[in-house]
C-alpha cells in the first residue's frame, strides 16, 4: 500500500524521522486487518527508531523479527542485521548477557561481520571483568580468535592480546601485544601488556626489556614497577628488584 511505499522510500533515503509515521500506519492498517505484515516494514521501522536512538521503540520491532527463518544469504545477513541492532542498545546500556546472547545470533547468521564479532568480544570481556568469570574470558579469547580469522588488523590484535591476558592464555597473548606495542611505542599501557604478557610466559629477559620501556613512558606506574620486580626477583636479580620496589614504595606513598 501507499503507507508502506512512502515510509519505506523515507527509510532507504535516511530520513528516519520522516519514515516513521507512515510506517507505523502501514503496520497499524495490517495488524488490524490480520493481513500479513512485510517484514521488510518492521525492519525498517525498528532501524530508524534505532538511527534515532530510540531504542526502547526499536527493541521489540527488532525482537519481533528473531521468529523469522532465514532462507538465503540476503535474508540471513538481514536476521543478523537486527540481532546486531539488539546487542548494540544492550551493549550501550551495560546489559552484557542480553548483549552477547543478541550478538552470538548474529554471529552465528553472518560468521563473517567483523562489527558484530568485535562488539561480541567486547561484551564478553566487559562481563568477565565484573564476573570474574574464567569461562567467559575463555569465549571472549574464542571470539577474539574467530575476528583475527575476518579482519587482521591492529584493532583485532588489541583485543586479542586483552582477551588472552584476561583468560589466563599468556603464551597466545604475546603476539598480538608484541604486535600493539610496536606499532605504537609511545603507548605505555600497550607495553605493561606486553610485559605481563612475557612474565607470565616465563620470558624473563624479553619481560624486563618490555617494562623497563613501560616505566620509561610512564615513570609512576605502580602495576609495571610490581611486575618489573617481580620479573627480577625471579631471575634473582635481587638488588635490581630491590630498586624497583622501594621506588613502587615510594610513588605509592608520595602525596
Amino acid at each position: 500500500g501507499a503507507w508502506y511505499t512512502i515510509g519505506v522510500s523515507f527509510y532507504l533515503a535516511s530520513q528516519y524521522e520522516k519514515a516513521i509515521a507512515p510506517l507505523s500506519r502501514y503496520l497499524d492498517i495490517a495488524t488490524k486487518a490480520k493481513r500479513e505484515v512485510d517484514p521488510s516494514a518492521r525492519t525498517a521501522l525498528a532501524r530508524s527508531f534505532f538511527f534515532l536512538e530510540r531504542y526502547d521503540e526499536a527493541l521489540p520491532l527488532l525482537a519481533a523479527n528473531e521468529a523469522e527463518k532465514p532462507s538465503g544469504p540476503d535474508k540471513s545477513k538481514d536476521v543478523a542485521a537486527n540481532f546486531y541492532y539488539q546487542g548494540v542498545i544492550y551493549f550501550k546500556r551495560e546489559d552484557d548477557l542480553r548483549a552477547s546472547a543478541a550478538l552470538r545470533e548474529s554471529v552465528k547468521a553472518n560468521p563473517q561481520d567483523p562489527a558484530a564479532i568485535e562488539l561480541l568480544a567486547e561484551s564478553l570481556m566487559r562481563r568477565a571483568r565484573k564476573t570474574n568469570s574464567a569461562a567467559v574470558w575463555n569465549e571472549a579469547a574464542e571470539v577474539s580468535e574467530q575476528l583475527r580469522t575476518v579482519r587482521d588488523d591492529d584493532k583485532t590484535a588489541g583485543i586479542q592480546g586483552r582477551a588472552f591476558l584476561g583468560a589466563k592464555q599468556f603464551d597466545r597473548a604475546v603476539v598480538p601485544l608484541e604486535k600493539i606495542a610496536r606499532a605504537d611505542k609511545s603507548n605505555g599501557q600497550a607495553w605493561l601488556f606486553y610485559g605481563i604478557a612475557l612474565s607470565r610466559s616465563g620470558k624473563m629477559r624479553k619481560a624486563m626489556e618490555a617494562l623497563e620501556i613501560t616505566i620509561q613512558l610512564m615513570p609512576d606506574s605502580i602495576p609495571a614497577m610490581s611486575e618489573l620486580g617481580y620479573v627480577y626477583e625471579s631471575d634473582k636479580q635481587y638488588q635490581q628488584a630491590l630498586r624497583i620496589y622501594e621506588k613502587a614504595y615510594a610513588v605509592s606513598n608520595d602525596p
